[in-house]
């Protein structure tokens, strides 16, 4: 009873308006019942509960007539109930901007982010109201909005913070604004803060943006908040959003807007882009189609008026109309009346089930959309039918000469009709769907009855080339097309080909910790590959991980295409986002903890070739294990054969965890007649884990040397500091000896000793060069590309660095360096800022020794520099 009592309070006051006499908005017991979805008896003993409390005025006569007595009833926090979802999804957000407002001695600023659509100035207005409630501002404030997307760089803000208004300053996009302008903002709301008293302090600050990740509002705004997308909201809220549009509208008109059940459903079910604002704009395009020629006092609003993104919310009405039936009643017709602002329920006599009618009202609307999609996909599918085209002497030899003449001469005839270049994979889809219909091996695939209407009427011209051609073919190889499999090839040349952006794919996010690290991979995978597929979210490192989750969901939300998303992450908390996502929003979400420029770019590709995400993932940890070209690198040579092995570990590719190897086998500490020594390279814990797991398999793993301590257990791990202290192998020794699956603890040494030990190791070792003379100058670079690119790298970290960068040096000069980079012209455009501070950060080294690293070299050493994060 207690809680019905507060709801139907709840909604009086809500809806309730004084009229010019001081009269409240009336009420009756089947409205309240009918709209909170409650037994008209437990609505009526509840209203006279409260007309006894005096909080309701009671108005007999048929029917009985309800008001909130407004003298009696005072609200706290009248101007927040007005948003949808106070006492749900908003409740916590709106805590926080009622503290905000009241803190002592005078309020915060607020910072209020959210996606296109999702009420940011409705609830800058709120809190004007709520402080002109709680007395903070006085009935003569003003609310002024500063249009900052209007601003330009230089324009000056002296003259509005000389003249500040009593009342509340709203700059709204801040996030388009100048940064000179918004460094400018937050030194000149600072300055005020710190130069007024509390008695001078009458203006309130307000920022919005779509942008929440801005830096200088991050660190100098007293609270933010970000609004969360439409699709965070419950059915029941999405419901209220859609009555209250629908009331908008039927005002407007000054009209009754009447709509089935079942189709007042489907705005609860769709994904409007824009949020809320795209909810009112359909809701308002449907009356609009519905008002075309309309001459009636009310407006029904039909299947055949609601725009196509809001039919398309039937694909999920069958899964959901149980929950639906909880909301919106089945059967029913729904009226927006006009003069009342109400909403109005009826039994529908004509109803039909939207399962049974809608399908074919739906589809006809969706199908032309849905068809040209098909087509693009399979055009796609037909153009990237391989990975690697053929020579035309390979295709050739594989269709034989006559059926490759008879090709090369169709697309010569095309390209002269229709003024278009066509490239080797028209000539090659088409040649292996003909050759496969004279060999009879595989069948080909046919177009549906609607695919085949599509390239009917949209590429007659092609049809006729094709049918001409097809035609030939049929009289020199005795076979026959089908009309359908003519309108497959005649898709081979057609002059409409799908771009990679028109074709539907899984999502692609990056998502890091830091200020820009996501961002920038995530453009310069864009840029090389010429499409917007990558997105990014960088996680700043004083953000909760609440916060951050809220603003991953968004992100994930907003570029699902129906098909999931991919997340690549570094580390933590990010990498367990996607689990949560998949079971809260129903999105499939596929999580890689591993994030670079090439992951990145190898991701990207795979997405454009293959739709089904679960493919793409299982592929990417394959190739990213497998793969040698920048991930791992398995030193192959001299397979081991014996049972027993030593793994050298090390961080900084093949050349350095070879050296361990060396040192090792040099030192005369293990008896190489029955233990092996594999040197591996790889770039991360997890990788190694992979690879020695798979090791362990077949082998005895004795112990692991190296610069990473993988943490496995019952494998003793030597670290190559103690490796190289004093040249003493004894420890090594030691396990071997006694088959030790643990090292005892032993005293360790500073880091000033440990390169000490290092430098004094190499000057041995290498014999081609003095390395003394640039062992200071090696620490020094790798401590300023640390400092440029943002990284922390552990002693291991730098040494497996310094004995690279000696052994490559070595290589340099012997000219035996051979260190290959895959793709090395895109790393050279996408880091082309990053390998110039490298080079000239080597030129002390190169001029010592009078030598230059090779282009490949300076590469490789950007790629070790990025991926060795510290721990």
């Amino acid at each position: 009873m207690k809680k019905a009592k507060d709801s139907i309070l709840n909604y009086l006051e809500t809806h309730s308006k004084l009229t010019a006499n001081q009269q409240s908005t009336p009420f009756t017991t089947k409205e309240i019942a009918d709209t909170l979805f409650l037994e008209r008896s437990n609505v009526s003993r509840a209203l006279n509960a409260l007309h006894k409390e005096n909080l309701v005025l009671k108005e007999t006569g048929k029917p009985v007539i309800y008001r909130l007595n407004h003298k009696n009833y005072v609200s706290t926090d009248q101007s927040f109930r007005s948003l949808i979802g106070y006492n749900q999804l908003l409740k916590s957000r709106i805590k926080s901007l009622k503290a905000a407002v009241s803190y002592p001695p005078y309020p915060l600023p607020i910072f209020i982010s959210g996606m296109e659509g999702t009420g940011k100035t409705l609830v800058a207005n709120c809190i004007y109201s709520y402080m002109k409630e709680k007395k903070i501002f006085d009935d003569d404030s003003t609310f002024q909005i500063v249009k900052c997307e209007t601003i330009e760089s230089n324009n000056p803000l002296d003259t509005l913070f000389d003249n500040l208004p009593k009342g509340l300053i709203l700059f709204d996009h801040v996030d388009m604004a100048p940064n000179s302008f918004n460094a400018q903002l937050m030194n000149k709301v600072k300055q005020y803060y710190a130069h007024s008293s509390y008695a001078e302090r009458k203006t309130h600050f307000v920022f919005i943006s779509e942008d929440s990740s801005i830096p200088l509002f991050q660190l100098n705004i007293g609270i933010s908040i970000r609004l969360p997308n439409i699709h965070r909201y419950s059915l029941h809220e999405r419901f209220q959003f859609a009555k209250k549009y629908f009331l908008i509208e039927a005002k407007n008109l000054r009209k009754d807007v009447a709509i089935e059940s079942s189709l007042l459903a489907l705005f609860l079910l769709y994904l409007p882009p824009q949020n809320m604002t795209q909810l009112a704009n359909d809701i308002r395009t449907s009356c609009v189609n519905a008002y075309s020629g309309n001459e009636d006092d009310s407006l029904m609003i039909n299947a055949t008026h609601l725009p196509t993104d809001v039919l398309k919310g039937f694909f999920d009405y069958s899964k959901m109309k149980e929950h639906l039936d909880d909301i919106i009643r089945p059967k029913m017709l729904y009226t927006f009346n006009a003069n009342k602002q109400a909403m109005i329920i009826h039994q529908n006599n004509s109803y039909k089930d939207l399962v049974t009618y809608a399908p074919h009202m739906i589809h006809s609307q969706l199908r032309v959309k849905s068809v040209k999609t098909s087509i693009q996909v399979i055009m796609n599918q037909l153009l990237e039918s391989t990975s690697q085209i053929l020579t035309s002497q390979q295709l050739k030899r594989k269709i034989g000469e006559r059926l490759y003449r008879m090709v090369t001469e169709f697309f010569d005839a095309c390209q002269d009709h229709f003024q278009q270049l066509y490239n080797q994979k028209n000539i090659f889809a088409l040649s292996m769907i003909v050759d496969s219909k004279i060999r009879q091996d595989s069948p080909i695939k046919e177009l549906n009855n609607d695919q085949f209407n599509y390239v009917l009427s949209h590429y007659p011209d092609a049809f006729k080339m094709t049918t001409v051609f097809a035609k030939q073919l049929e009289k020199i190889f005795d076979m026959t097309f089908t009309l359908k499999e003519l309108a497959l090839l005649c898709l081979t040349i057609s002059s409409q080909h799908p771009t990679p952006n028109d074709i539907p794919h899984p999502g692609l996010l990056i998502v890091m910790h830091g200020s820009s690290s996501a961002k920038s991979i995530a453009d310069v995978v864009n840029q090389l590959l010429n499409i917007d597929i990558a997105y990014a979210y960088d996680m700043p490192l004083n953000e909760s991980v609440s916060n951050a989750y809220e603003h991953i969901s968004d992100i994930v939300q907003q570029i699902d295409q129906g098909l999931g998303v991919l997340i690549l992450s570094d580390m933590g908390s990010l990498s367990f986002f996607g689990s949560i996502l998949s079971k809260e929003l129903d999105i499939k979400t596929r999580t890689l903890e591993m994030v670079s420029t090439p992951i990145a770019l190898e991701s990207a590709q795979r997405i454009l070739k293959e739709n089904d995400i679960d493919i793409i993932y299982h592929d990417l940890i394959h190739y990213n294990f497998k793969n040698s070209s920048f991930q791992t690198s398995l030193y192959k040579l001299n397979k081991p054969k014996k049972k027993k092995v030593i793994i050298t570990l090390c961080l900084t590719g093949e050349g350095s965890a070879i050296k361990l190897k060396n040192m090792i086998e040099d030192s005369a500490t293990i008896d190489s007649t029955h233990i092996d020594i594999i040197p591996l390279s790889i770039l991360n814990h997890k990788d190694a884990l992979q690879h020695i797991n798979k090791i362990a398999k077949k082998k005895e793993i004795l112990a692991i040397v190296g610069t990473i301590n993988p943490n496995i257990h019952n494998i003793p791990f030597i670290s190559i500091d103690k490796m190289l202290m004093n040249n003493n192998y004894s420890e090594l020794k030691h396990i071997i000896e006694n088959n030790l699956k643990t090292i005892p603890d032993t005293d360790t040494a500073t880091d000033e000793e440990i390169l000490i030990n290092v430098k004094d190791y190499l000057a041995k070792e290498m014999s081609s060069y003095p390395y003394t003379k640039i062992h200071d100058k090696i620490i020094a670079f790798i401590s300023f590309c640390g400092n440029r690119f943002e990284r922390d790298y552990s002693i291991d970290k730098q040494i497996g660095l310094i004995v690279h960068m000696a052994s490559s040096i070595e290589h340099i000069i012997r000219n035996t360096h051979e260190n290959t980079i895959t793709n090395m012209s895109l790393y050279s455009k996408a880091y082309k800022k990053e390998l110039f501070l490298i080079k000239n950060s080597l030129y002390d080294i190169e001029k010592t020794l009078h030598i230059q690293f090779p282009e490949s070299e300076v590469i490789y050493l950007l790629i070790l520099l990025l991926e060795l994060k510290g721990d």
